[in-house]
């Protein structure tokens, strides 16, 4: 899925261990109950998606983009 386009996706629930999200778009896409342990989202961009808190982490450590209308919940 590298540099695909999820905007505004709803991927509640999903499972997305070892998915490789490489420069993809999730502005928007709702990711709250997804298990996105160990997934490569590395350059990826998050604009106004609702995340859970430990996957922000993650996320933060790979380069993605979160801006501020970004929730980490």
């Amino acid at each position: 899925m590298t540099d695909a386009d999820f905007s505004g996706a709803d991927l509640d629930g999903a499972d997305l261990v070892h998915a490789n999200f490489y420069e993809a778009n999730l502005k928007g896409a709702k990711l709250v109950n997804a298990n996105a342990r160990f997934a490569n989202l590395w350059k990826s961009t998050f604009n106004a998606s609702i995340l859970k808190k430990k996957d922000c982490e993650h996320i933060k450590k790979q380069g993605a983009k979160l801006n501020s209308l970004t929730i980490c919940q």
